[in-house]
C-alpha cells in the first residue's frame, strides 16, 4: 500500500500541480464573480448650466432636510467590482437643465438615474430614500436704480470744506436675489478726513439690511469737490417794506430791524462786514389788499429778503435774513395798521 502512494505521488505530479492551479483559479473566478452587496457614500455632484444666473439652489431630501456632500446609496453586483468601489470612489452627477428653472423661485423634484452613477453596467443600485430629491432654487433679477449721493463724513484740512457730493452714473443695474428686491439702494458715506483737493472714489453699497448677494453691475464712482472753506459773520439790517404805496404809507413796522448772516468768500466777506450799512438792504414784501387796512390791525409778513447794493460781490456771497430763528420757513414781521 505504501509503495503504491509513493508511486502515485511521484508520477505524473506536473498533471496534479496543474489540476489543482486550474481548481484554485476557478475558485477564485467564481468567488470573485459571485453576488454581493452593499451600502457606499457617493459624492453628490450635481451639473447646473448658467449655474450664476441663480442666487440660490439647495437640494433637500424627502423629508426637507439639506443634503450633504455624500448620499448613501446601496449597489449590488459581483464581489469584484464591489471591491473596486472601495478604492474608486462613487461620484453621483445628475445634470438639471436650465429649462427647468423658468420662475423667479420655486421648488421642483428630481429623480436620481444609475446613470447620474460612474459605475459599471453590471453593477443595479437601490437609492433608497434619496430616490427623489426636492432642488429649491431663487434667480436673480436686474433693475435700474437710481443712486442718491453719499454723505461726506469727517473733516477736510483746515481752511476746506465740502463743496459737492455726486454720483456718476447715478442711474445703475443693480443684480439681487428674485424673492429679496431691495426697497433702496444706499451708498456708504465717504471719508474726506485730511483730504486737501477734490477726488473721487469708488462708490460702495450700504449693505446694511441688504441681501448678500446685491450687487451694482457697473462700478460708478463718487465725486466729491472741496472748496475754500466760508467765511461769514452776522448784521443787524434795518427793515423796509416794500408794496403799493397807498398800503405800505399805511403801515407800520413793530418788527425794524432783522438779523442777517453772509456767508461766502473770505475777500468778499471782509469787504461787506467793513461796509454792511451801506452795502446791505432789507424788506418785506406787503401783499395785503387795501379793504382789509382796519385802524389797530395787525399783520404777520413772512417774505423777508436781503439784498446787496454792490453787484460785484453778488456771485460771491449767500444771505441768510433771519438766520437766528431756527426755522427760517417760518420768519415772521409784525406790522401795525395806522390811520
Amino acid at each position: 500500500m505504501r509503495e503504491w502512494l509513493n508511486r502515485w505521488i511521484a508520477t505524473n505530479w506536473g498533471t496534479k500541480v496543474m489540476a489543482a492551479g486550474l481548481a484554485l483559479l476557478l475558485w477564485m473566478y467564481l468567488h470573485e464573480e459571485s453576488t454581493d452587496s452593499g451600502t457606499f457614500p457617493a459624492a453628490f455632484l450635481p451639473r447646473v448650466e448658467n449655474r450664476s444666473d441663480l442666487s440660490r439652489l439647495t437640494f433637500l431630501d424627502a423629508k426637507g432636510d439639506p443634503l450633504g456632500d455624500n448620499i448613501n446609496i446601496t449597489v449590488t453586483g459581483p464581489k469584484g467590482d464591489l471591491r473596486n468601489l472601495t478604492k474608486k470612489g462613487i461620484r453621483c452627477e445628475p445634470s438639471l437643465d436650465p429649462s427647468r428653472f423658468n420662475k423667479p423661485w420655486d421648488t421642483i423634484r428630481l429623480d436620481l438615474q444609475v446613470d447620474d452613477l460612474n459605475l459599471p453596467e453590471a453593477l443595479s443600485v437601490d437609492f433608497g430614500s434619496f430616490s427623489r430629491i426636492q432642488v429649491q432654487y431663487v434667480r436673480f433679477k436686474t433693475v435700474v436704480f437710481d443712486l442718491a449721493a453719499p454723505a461726506a463724513t469727517g473733516r477736510p484740512i483746515a481752511g476746506y470744506q465740502v463743496g459737492e457730493v455726486t454720483v456718476r452714473p447715478s442711474r445703475v443695474q443693480v443684480r439681487f436675489p428674485a424673492d429679496h428686491r431691495p426697497e433702496l439702494i444706499r451708498l456708504e458715506p465717504v471719508l474726506v478726513d485730511n483730504r486737501a483737493s477734490s477726488f473721487n472714489v469708488e462708490a460702495k453699497l450700504d449693505r446694511e439690511g441688504l441681501d448678500p448677494d446685491v450687487t451694482l453691475l457697473s462700478h460708478p464712482l463718487v465725486d466729491v469737490t472741496l472748496v475754500p472753506e466760508d467765511a461769514n459773520f452776522q448784521a443787524d439790517v434795518l427793515l423796509h417794506l416794500s408794496g403799493p404805496s397807498p398800503v405800505t404809507s399805511r403801515l407800520e413796522l413793530l418788527t425794524t430791524t432783522i438779523k442777517v448772516t453772509v456767508i461766502g468768500s473770505e475777500n468778499a466777506v471782509q469787504a461787506i462786514r467793513d461796509d454792511a450799512s451801506n452795502l446791505l438792504y432789507a424788506f418785506v414784501v406787503v401783499q395785503i389788499p387795501e379793504a382789509q387796512l382796519e385802524v389797530g390791525k395787525q399783520f404777520s409778513l413772512s417774505q423777508v429778503h436781503c439784498v446787496l447794493r454792490e453787484s460785484r460781490y453778488a456771485k460771491e456771497v449767500r444771505i441768510v435774513p433771519m438766520s437766528d430763528i431756527r426755522n427760517p420757513d417760518n420768519r415772521e414781521v409784525i406790522v401795525t395798521v395806522m390811520k
